[in-house]
């Protein structure tokens, strides 16, 4: 636990979700917080900017610059992640290049992470896709119940104007698939049910799977684009 060790979580034990279920009866209850802009936003604040001009970071890829993240009012510019980074300056004079620091953002992350602890001793990291998890199993009904927790949640990270995508589900990659895939405008409950997660779960592409790209195009060569296409 990341109160114990103050070393972030990766992913929760899929063993203890089992576990869970077996003992009590009822499956784990998670929490995914996704933040796309996380890593704007940080440039934002540490250069005192307003985060609804156009910035874009960059790194380098395959010996050449290029966008890794960019914002909308850079997107309204033609912008868009993967563009050489001399292309997307010759798009935009006005927008702002900083160079990608995964140690910051990274640092961040987890003091966001260590915040969530107000819900739950139990809480992630998820550094690859800028994310935070939280085991609420059981704690739902100390904030009034799922609904109202997840509103509080929305409501914190909404008041320090970070954009967020939460998603309460009974799996972790359930959750995480659906927050990163569908980026819902509100706050999102799955029922604890099999088909409550198969009814959203089966309309997703398959990359919602964490599967590599190379992995996901050889399914879509076989005409296997969606999760429900593997359970035919």
């Amino acid at each position: 636990m990341m109160r114990q060790s103050q070393t972030p979580i990766a992913v929760p034990d899929p063993h203890q979700e089992v576990k869970q279920t077996l003992k009590t009866g009822r499956h784990a209850r998670f929490i995914y917080i996704y933040l796309p802009t996380l890593s704007i936003s940080r440039i934002a604040r540490q250069n005192k900017l307003d985060e609804g001009a156009p910035i874009a970071i960059y790194q380098q890829e395959k010996g050449a610059d290029r966008v890794r993240y960019c914002n909308q009012a850079a997107s309204s510019f033609g912008i868009s992640i993967g563009m050489s980074l001399s292309d997307a300056r010759a798009l935009c004079a006005l927008c702002r290049f900083f160079p990608e620091d995964y140690d910051a953002d990274r640092q961040w992350l987890v003091l966001l992470g260590r915040w969530c602890w107000r819900y739950s001793p139990v809480v992630g990291v998820d550094e690859e896709r800028f994310g935070l998890w939280i085991d609420c199993t059981g704690a739902e009904h100390l904030w009034g119940g799922p609904e109202a927790m997840l509103a509080d949640i929305d409501a914190r990270f909404a008041g320090q104007s970070l954009q967020a995508h939460s998603v309460m589900a009974s799996y972790y990659g359930a959750a995480l698939a659906v927050a990163v895939t569908c980026l819902p405008k509100a706050p999102l409950i799955i029922e604890d049910s099999q088909k409550a997660h198969q009814d959203i779960l089966y309309h997703l592409p398959v990359s919602a799977m964490r599967l590599s790209q190379e992995q996901c195009d050889e399914l879509a060569a076989i005409g296997m684009c969606l999760i429900g296409d593997l359970c035919q």
